[in-house]
C-alpha cells in the first residue's frame, strides 16, 4: 500500500512539477545557454543535453540536478560523502512527496465523477453543520478524507525535518529540495477544536515553530481555527473602502508558499553561479594561452546546461516571488548579467576576440549598457524560434504552440522583473525621470506581449476544450501567472502616481486616458475567462487521459505547481470586479464614471462569481484557495446586499414621491 501512494504521489510530481518546468525552462528559452555558444558550436550532439520540450514521459529536472552533486564536485572541492548523499537524496524525495500530497484524490475524484460538476462548485462555499459539503453524496468516503489529511501533515513535517537536517550540506538535490518544499503549502490541521486545544503542550508549541516565523509568522498557530469568526478581516468591515485587500491580511499570508525556503535556494544557486563563472574564466585563459599546466577538472557541456537552466528557475523563482511579496530580490539586476568574456578583459591578444561579447557590453568588459542587458531589449526582443512574418495563432501544430509558449516565457518573466524594478525605485526615492523611465519599459513589455503571444492565448482561451492536453495545462498557467503581473503592474503605477513620485505631466496623461482603470479591465477580465474556461467541463477536460494522473486532470488549473500565484491571481481580479460593484451606485467614485460606461453590474458579479468558483476549483488541493474563496464570496454577499437595500430604499422613495404627486392614485 506504502508502495502504491508513493508511486501516486511521484506521478502527480511528475504530471505538475515536472510538466510545467518541460515549457518554464529548456535550453532554447533558458538565457543563459548564449554564454556555451561557443562549446555548444564545438561539441558533439552526444555530449549535449537532450532538448526535453516534447519528452514528456520522464522527470527530466530531477535526474538531471541529481548528476550535479558528482559532476560539480572538482568546483566543490570535494565529493559529498555517503552520509551527505543520502541525506541529501531524502531530503529530494522528501520534499517532493510532500508537494505531491497536495493533491487530493478521493475527493477530487468523486468530485469530478459526479454529474452534477459544475453546479456543485458552488454548493462547496456553504458548509453543513458536520463541515462537509452540502450536495456532496452520502457514499463519499470521509474516512479516505482523513487519511488524506493525516498522509498530507505527515509527509509535510518529515520533508521538513529532511530539509532541515540537509541545510548544511552544499548539494543542487538540497537546493532542488528547497525549491519544491518552498511551492507546498502547509496543511491546516482540521481536527476538532476540542481535541486541539486539548493536544499536549509540547506539540502545540512544537508546531508553531517554523523556520520562517520571522518572516511569514506561524502556519499551524494562525490555522487552528478555521471558522468565519477568526478569519475575519477588519478591512472588510467598510464595503466601500477602495483599498480592501484580503491578501495583507496574516491569515492568507500564513498560507501561502513560505519564502525563506525558495530565497535560501536561490541564495545558494547564486553562490555556485559564482564559483561557475570563476571555472568558465580559468579555462578561458587555459585555452587561450595553450597552457599545458593541469587546471580544474573539466565539466561536461550537458552538465553546465543543466545548471544555466536550474540557476534561470531560480532567477524565474525569485523575481516572481519578490515583485508579488515586495521583498528584496536575492539577485539583483546586475548578478543576473550573461557573462560572455571578453579577451581583452584577460589581458589577452586583441586577435583572440573569438569568444564573443555580452550584448551591449563594451570592449573593456565594463558594465553592460541598459539596451542589451538581460532585463533590457535581450529578453523584450527573444525569438529563439525565429522571426515571423505574422503574429503565431492557434490551430497550429503541437510542436509548433510548445515553441511559441516556451518563448513566451521569457516576457512573462520580465514584466515581473519591471514590477519588482518599479517597487524597488519607489522605496529608494529615486527621481522621478527614473520611475518615468520604468514605467515606459514596463508598457512596451505590455505591448510586445500583446502585438505577439495576445491573439494566440485569446484562441487557446476559446478553443479550451479542444486543446492538446500539455498545450492546456502549460498555456493556463503561463497566461494566467502574465495577466497578474499586469495587474500587479497597474498596482504599482498607481501606488508611485498616488504618492506623486512621478512627473506631473506623464502622470496627468494617464489619468486623463484611464490607463490604470484600463490595464486593470482588460487583465481582470482574461483572468476570469481562463477560469471560466477552467470550469466550463462538467467532466474532465481530458478524461481517463493516460497523460495526466486522475488528481491533476479534472481541470488544467490543477496542474498549477505553484497555486500561490493563480490563487492571487484570480483574487486579484476578484477584488476589482467586487470593488467595482461597490462603486457603481458611489457617484462621488473616481471610477465611476468609467465602470458605468464600460461595464454592466450583472456582467461584474458574474465575472467575480467566476473567480470564485476557479479558487474554489483550486480549492481541491490548496487550503488558501478554499480561505480566499469564501473571504471573497463573503465580501460579494456583503457588497450585493449593500446594493438590493440601496435598491429597495430607492424603489421606496420613487413610490413615495409618485404617491405624493398623485393623491387620488390608488
Amino acid at each position: 500500500m506504502k508502495s502504491m501512494i508513493a508511486t501516486g504521489l511521484l506521478r502527480i510530481y511528475h504530471d505538475s512539477f515536472e510538466n510545467s518546468l518541460s515549457c518554464w525552462v529548456t535550453e532554447k528559452n533558458c538565457p543563459y545557454e548564449t554564454e556555451l555558444s561557443d562549446l555548444i558550436q564545438q561539441a558533439s550532439p552526444s555530449s549535449m543535453a537532450e532538448e526535453a520540450a516534447y519528452r514528456l514521459c520522464d522527470n527530466r529536472i530531477f535526474s538531471r540536478v541529481s548528476r550535479l552533486d558528482s559532476a560539480f564536485s572538482p568546483l566543490r572541492g570535494r565529493p559529498l560523502t555517503t552520509h551527505e548523499n543520502r541525506a541529501a537524496s531524502q531530503a529530494l524525495n522528501a520534499a517532493i512527496m510532500a508537494f505531491a500530497s497536495q493533491w487530493s484524490h478521493s475527493s477530487h475524484n468523486a468530485f469530478w465523477r459526479s454529474k452534477e460538476g459544475k453546479s456543485q462548485i458552488n454548493a462547496w462555499q456553504v458548509k453543513s453543520s458536520d463541515g462537509r459539503p452540502l450536495g456532496s453524496r452520502v457514499e463519499d468516503p470521509i474516512i479516505s478524507g482523513e487519511c488524506e489529511r493525516m498522509i498530507q501533515r505527515t509527509l509535510w513535517n518529515e520533508a521538513k525535518t529532511a530539509i532541515q537536517a540537509s541545510g548544511e550540506i552544499d548539494s543542487f538535490k538540497v537546493i532542488l529540495a528547497y525549491m519544491i518544499f518552498a511551492l507546498t503549502q502547509r496543511p491546516v490541521d482540521q481536527r476538532p477544536r476540542r481535541e486541539r486545544e486539548h493536544a499536549p503542550q509540547k506539540s502545540r508549541t512544537d508546531s508553531m515553530s517554523t523556520s520562517n516565523s520571522s518572516a511569514r509568522g506561524s502556519n499551524e498557530s494562525i490555522l487552528t481555527d478555521t471558522s468565519s469568526e477568526q478569519f475575519s478581516d477588519p478591512a472588510m468591515d467598510d464595503a466601500m473602502n477602495e483599498e480592501w485587500n484580503p491578501f495583507y491580511a496574516s491569515d492568507l499570508e500564513a498560507l501561502a508558499s513560505p519564502p525563506i525556503y525558495l530565497e535560501t535556494a536561490v541564495r545558494n544557486l547564486f553562490s555556485w553561479r559564482r564559483k561557475v563563472e570563476s571555472y568558465r574564466r580559468l579555462k578561458l585563459q587555459a585555452q587561450a594561452t595553450d597552457s599545458s599546466t593541469p587546471t580544474i577538472g573539466s565539466l561536461a557541456l550537458k552538465d553546465q546546461q543543466t545548471f544555466n537552466i536550474l540557476f534561470w528557475l531560480g532567477v524565474m523563482c525569485d523575481t516572481t516571488s519578490s515583485a508579488i511579496s515586495k521583498r528584496p530580490l536575492v539577485i539583483p539586476d546586475e548578478d543576473c548579467a550573461m557573462i560572455h568574456e571578453n579577451m581583452d578583459s584577460l589581458n589577452l591578444n586583441d586577435d583572440q576576440d573569438r569568444f564573443g561579447w555580452q550584448p551591449g557590453r563594451p570592449k573593456d568588459d565594463q558594465i553592460e549598457a541598459p539596451s542589451g542587458a538581460l532585463w533590457g531589449s535581450y529578453l523584450l526582443g527573444f525569438k529563439y524560434a525565429g522571426p515571423r512574418s505574422t503574429p503565431p495563432r492557434w490551430p497550429c501544430r503541437f510542436e509548433e504552440a510548445a515553441l511559441i509558449l516556451q518563448e513566451a516565457i521569457p516576457v512573462k518573466v520580465l514584466m515581473f522583473r519591471k514590477v519588482g524594478q518599479l517597487q524597488t525605485l519607489s522605496y529608494r526615492r529615486n527621481a522621478p525621470r527614473n520611475l518615468e523611465n520604468c514605467i515606459e519599459q514596463a508598457l512596451a513589455v505590455y505591448q510586445q506581449w500583446n502585438s505577439t503571444y495576445g491573439q494566440f492565448m485569446i484562441d487557446c482561451v476559446n478553443a479550451h476544450n479542444s486543446l492538446p492536453p500539455h498545450v492546456q495545462s502549460w498555456y493556463v498557467i503561463l497566461d494566467g501567472h502574465w495577466h497578474y503581473g499586469c495587474l500587479l503592474l497597474a498596482d504599482a503605477i498607481a501606488s508611485v502616481d498616488r504618492e506623486e513620485k512621478t512627473m506631473k505631466p506623464q502622470r496627468d496623461l494617464r489619468s486623463s486616458c484611464a490607463l490604470i482603470v484600463e490595464l486593470r479591465h482588460d487583465n481582470a477580465l482574461a483572468i476570469a475567462k481562463i477560469a471560466e474556461a477552467s470550469l466550463s467541463e462538467h467532466a474532465p477536460s481530458f478524461p481517463d487521459n493516460a497523460e495526466f494522473h486522475f488528481a491533476c486532470n479534472g481541470s488544467a488549473i490543477l496542474t498549477e505547481p505553484w497555486t500561490d500565484i493563480l490563487v492571487r491571481a484570480m483574487g486579484s481580479a476578484c477584488k476589482i470586479f467586487i470593488n467595482w460593484l461597490s462603486t457603481w451606485d458611489n457617484p462621488s467614485d473616481p471610477a465611476h464614471n468609467w465602470v458605468t460606461s464600460h461595464t454592466t453590474y450583472d456582467d461584474l458579479r458574474t465575472q467575480a462569481e467566476i473567480c470564485i468558483q476557479g479558487m474554489s476549483l483550486l480549492g481541491r488541493k490548496s487550503d488558501a484557495a478554499n480561505f480566499t474563496a469564501s473571504v471573497f464570496t463573503d465580501r460579494l454577499m456583503r457588497v450585493s446586499s449593500s446594493q438590493r437595500n440601496r435598491s429597495f430604499r430607492d424603489d421606496r422613495s420613487l413610490s413615495t414621491d409618485f404617491i405624493s404627486a398623485n393623491p387620488f392614485h390608488e
